[in-house]
This record gives structure tokens, sequence and C-alpha cells, in this order.
């Protein structure tokens, strides 16, 4: 049995583990960087998952559809066979004999893993269980931060009201005509190739020009001009600091008033 079927087996044997932690753990986070993890580790937490998975059904299988043979699978996995390979020709086969079975298993339980992964991600999300227990939080901070949610982590001293209307973005960037401070709200924001922040999307965004000695001889607030466009693109390894409120606006009474 040749090292490419083995290692070919194996791998169909582990994805339904890697399945259930990347629906997991990216869920609905359409934003989301990308997870910087390493193999080894990546690999482990897959192939235990991927373990209680077929432990739980294997017997399921076994006890209402259709038997199957573990250990030809194992001797498989193993390319062991027995003296003078006697299992070689159970365990061909086991795989040859009902092919539609295999493929049937294989598919439902990629299919049982990943609705696992997604409601698993979706009751942490509803039940906001992320935001109070750090053990269930996810791997993305600027979610939290850009979103509002970082606020209701028990260890932030910020307070910030349950519903807000927007975000509101305040940054300094260095251009050629100078040093500008650009306003505005947070429409959305991206994330390069490598998993690090690129991109904030602003709208209604004003700047001005960030003078500190003049600032400090003339008395008087800085004048700031709005950029007439739908949407201000910021690259965010070009910004100094980055500044963030959650703002209320006022209703329509509030404004007659």
């Amino acid at each position: 049995m040749s090292l490419a079927f083995q290692a070919l087996a194996i791998f169909a044997l582990a994805l339904p583990g890697i399945i259930l932690k990347n629906t997991y753990r990216n869920g609905f986070f359409w934003d989301r960087p990308r997870q910087d993890v390493q193999i080894t580790e990546e690999v482990a937490y897959s192939l235990v998952l991927a373990c209680c998975l077929h432990a739980v059904f294997v017997p399921i299988v076994s006890r209402f559809f259709w038997p199957i043979d573990l250990q030809a699978v194992v001797a498989l996995l193993l390319g062991q066979f027995g003296k003078d390979s006697q299992l070689l020709g159970r365990a061909i086969a086991s795989v040859t004999a009902h092919p539609d079975r295999v493929f049937a298993y294989f598919v439902s339980l990629y299919a049982v893993s990943g609705a696992l992964g997604y409601g698993a991600h979706g009751i942490v999300r509803a039940l906001h269980l992320d935001r109070h227990t750090r053990f269930l939080r996810f791997d993305h901070r600027w979610h939290y931060l850009l979103r509002g949610e970082i606020a209701e982590f028990p260890e932030s001293d910020v307070e910030v009201p349950e519903t807000f209307d927007a975000i509101s973005i305040a940054c300094i960037a260095d251009t050629a005509a100078g040093t500008f401070l650009y306003v505005g709200v947070l429409d959305a924001f991206y994330f390069n190739k490598a998993g690090d922040l690129d991109l904030l999307v602003l709208s209604g965004a004003f700047r001005r020009l960030v003078d500190p000695l003049r600032e400090q001889t003339v008395d008087q607030q800085p004048e700031y001009y709005f950029i007439d466009a739908d949407y201000l693109y910021l690259k965010y390894d070009e910004l100094r600091n980055v500044s963030i409120r959650y703002a209320i606006l006022p209703s329509d009474e509030e404004q007659v008033a």
C-alpha cells in the first residue's frame, strides 16, 4: 500500500476535526483576519477533535445503518496486513465493496462537523459568552474593538451604551501636504493577506491640519474641512494612532428642541 494512499486516508479521517475547528473559530466573522497558528498546534487540535467525532459517529452508523470494519481501517492506515498480507484482501474489500457507503459516511460526517462548528459559534455569539468569558473569546481583537464589544469584557473599565448609533474614528496621518487629523464614521475595515488590519473606511469624513505651534498661539478652534466623497479609505500602516468613540445621535425631537 503506497504512502500516498495512507496520507490521503489520514487526511480524510482528520478533515472533520479541521472543519469543526475552523467553522467554530471563524463562524460568522465575515471581517475576520487570517489566523496565524502553528501547523503542529493546528494538526494536534484537529486530530483530537476528529477522533472524538469518529468515536461518536462510528457506533451510530454501525448500529442504525451498516457495520464498519474498524480492523480493516486500522490495517489500511498502518500499512500492516499481518503475515503474508492476510488482511490486505479484507481491507481492500471493505473499501471497494460499498463505495457509496464510504462516500456517504464521510460526506455526512463533514456536514455534521460544519453544522456543529457553526452552531457552537452561533450560540457563543448569541449569548455573548465570548465577551464575558476569556476562555471562549475568539482571536479577533479588531472586531471586538471596532464593533464596541470590548466594553463588555469583565476586565474593561470603559462604559459603552448597550446600543449606539455610530462609531466615530479619529486618526492622525502624515501626508506630503503635512500632518492631518481625520475624523469620520467607521463604515468598514479590511485585513491584508498577512492578517493585519489594512484599511479603515470612513464616511462623512472631515480633516484638519495638525500644527501644534499655531494651536498654542492662536486662541481659536482649528478649522475642519469636509471631504466631499462618499467614502475615505485610510491605510492603517500609514496612521500614527487611532481613537474610537461610540456615539449616540440625537433623536429628531432633540434636534428640533
